[in-house]
């Protein structure tokens, strides 16, 4: 399974599972909004990526991914298998 890697600068590392976007669940109207905004903090080369993969963050990740992302200011983000 894939994996959004987001690394600090003192080197603690988080990740957010991803899926396949064909097989994942629809975000609600509010994981919607969250999602936008996930959208606009990843790199484009992050997000190019996962759709060169088909892959999408499931709506259960949403709200902590995007606070981890609003919380640190220098992240390092990559895609791990």
């Amino acid at each position: 399974m894939s994996k959004l890697l987001l690394t600090t600068t003192k080197g603690k590392q988080h990740y957010a599972e991803l899926v396949s976007a064909s097989n994942s669940a629809r975000p609600n109207e509010s994981q919607m909004h969250d999602l936008d905004q996930v959208n606009r903090r990843l790199p484009a080369e992050i997000l190019e990526e996962m759709a060169k993969r088909g892959l999408t963050i499931p709506p259960r990740e949403i709200a902590r991914l995007l606070s981890r992302l609003k919380a640190a200011d220098d992240l390092t983000i990559s895609i791990g298998d």
